[in-house]
């Protein structure tokens, strides 16, 4: 099934498994890029409950992505699947480096993680369609679409809901999901 890796250097990308002490530079980026980003920034409980889930998931890699030589935070990444069939791969760039082509070299450098430690598996990311800029990385690096699905963050919500007997959280949660339905576009690596 591939074995599960915790730190590893790919090109000028120093690839780390996320320990405790990243939570602000994981949670950080995520709460950048999600329609959950106003659930994170809204009810804080709501973010340290999904950083206790992706810490103890023994099905996800968290990672944290820092450019070489100078240690400088590029993002985060995740390895989600790791013990099922299908491998799929998620990414965010940290806003102030997005634009200027790294971003497109981390994906490339997570890429070759991903085929190097799961090699027989097929591999996907999903971009949401709204996000032109990181479906271009994915394309660049040779992803290619086919399909459009719902975001991993329904499941989330999907989450909250079944733990939560806060009427205005749960009607937010409801709403976030209905919106996000098939909006997100996957790719095989």
């Amino acid at each position: 099934m591939g074995e599960v890796f915790v730190d590893e250097i790919v090109g000028d990308f120093h690839f780390r498994r996320i320990e405790q002490r990243d939570k602000d530079l994981y949670m950080g980026v995520r709460a950048e890029v999600s329609e959950v980003a106003e659930f994170y920034r809204k009810y804080p409980d709501f973010s340290d409950h999904n950083w206790n889930l992706i810490l103890k998931d023994d099905n996800e890699v968290g990672m944290v992505v820092f450019q070489q030589p100078d240690n400088l935070f590029v993002g985060t990444c995740s390895f989600q699947g790791v013990q099922k069939e299908n491998l799929e791969l998620g990414y965010d760039i940290a806003k102030e480096l997005r634009g200027k082509g790294i971003g497109t070299r981390m994906v490339g450098a997570l890429f070759q993680l991903a085929h190097k430690h799961f090699p027989e598996r097929e591999i996907f990311v999903r971009v949401r369609e709204d996000n032109s800029a990181s479906r271009r990385v994915a394309e660049k690096n040779g992803a290619v679409f086919i399909k459009m699905d719902d975001p991993p963050e329904v499941i989330a919500l999907q989450t909250l809901l079944e733990h939560n007997d806060d009427l205005t959280r749960a009607e937010e949660a409801r709403a976030i999901i209905e919106r996000s339905k098939n909006t997100v576009r996957v790719y095989r690596v």
